[in-house]
């Protein structure tokens, strides 16, 4: 199946949900990072609801088809998704150190809806009771796990002992912790908007989309306007909504160059790896150019991936 096939079915399946009152889109048991991508873009480019999404995971930490935690977590938080984690396939015992990995890595709330372990062949049972199922819940919410249930072989019971059990403790996420500074060494230079923010004056910063085309002559003479109305900085946003516009790194250059006001540069990692994302960093660098502001990018749109 192609992904625009796969759009097509997801497509019918969530806009009539929406339309019969459905609150939340649940995309849950997946092993294929692309189907996922393609269920999340269909929700969010045609719904108005919120959006979890799970995939299975085998003991090696990688699903059937071979995405990593890591993988999944920058692709479904790119997306924007509002929740996402794990179900099935295994007990909360072999879940829990993936979970671990997941909240060490992710800002996005988390979901855990483990096995009750394996079926046993002798009493017709899964292998997991509700108590020490309950235990290992606890566990993962230790974590910072913020949604937490049952999948294959878990029963009323295990949820109630499981939902009794939580409520004894307080859930204290990891992501309370305050995060760690590193300090980088760089050449000093003239920052005036940063001078003024760290000098807690007023500051009055102007965020502009860069322009979609080359003709930027009324573009230019808007901004030398902002900067006679003693505007002190503005933002560029990269590639606003997943369209084709002028580079926001090349557009601060400009800017900073020919109107003298300072850029704040949008810098995304959508259509970047680690290596070329360095090399803009030193460019910028080198062009005196300091002030970013670090964000995930909007999806692309389908219809442009297929062009």
């Amino acid at each position: 199946m192609s992904f625009d096939e796969a759009y097509d079915i997801f497509k019918q399946q969530m806009v009539v949900g929406e339309e019969s009152g459905a609150d939340l889109i649940v995309i849950e048991t997946m092993t294929d990072l692309y189907e996922v991508k393609a269920a999340i873009l269909v929700a969010k480019e045609n719904t108005s609801l919120p959006v979890f999404c799970t995939m299975t995971f085998e003991k090696n930490k990688r699903t059937f088809t071979g995405c990593s935690l890591e993988a999944f977590a920058a692709t479904v938080e790119g997306l924007g998704v509002d929740a996402f984690g794990i179900n099935c396939s295994l007990g909360p015992d072999e879940i829990f150190p993936m979970a671990k990995i997941l909240s060490e890595i992710s800002s996005t709330p988390l979901i855990v809806k483990a096995n009750a372990g394996l079926p046993n062949l002798n009493t017709g049972k899964y292998d997991i009771d509700e108590n020490d199922y309950a235990v290992w819940a606890d566990k993962i919410a230790q974590l910072g796990v913020k949604y937490i249930g049952g999948c294959c072989g878990t029963t009323p019971s295990h949820i109630e002992k499981l939902s009794n059990n939580l409520k004894k403790h307080r859930i204290q996420s990891i992501k309370d912790e305050k995060p760690q500074v590193f300090k980088v060494r760089t050449k000093p230079s003239s920052n005036v908007f940063y001078d003024k923010l760290c000098g807690g004056k007023k500051v009055i910063a102007i965020e502009l989309d860069p322009p979609a085309d080359v003709d930027i002559e009324k573009y230019i003479k808007s901004l030398k306007s902002l900067k006679e109305l003693d505007v002190d900085a503005v933002t560029i946003a990269d590639c606003p909504v997943g369209r084709a516009r002028i580079d926001s790194s090349l557009m601060a250059y400009k800017i900073k160059n020919e109107v003298g006001l300072e850029p704040v540069v949008h810098l995304t990692c959508r259509d970047r790896n680690l290596n070329a994302t360095k090399a803009l960093l030193l460019g910028l660098n080198i062009e005196n150019i300091r002030n970013l502001i670090v964000v995930t990018g909007d999806p692309i749109p389908t219809a442009e991936k297929v062009e």
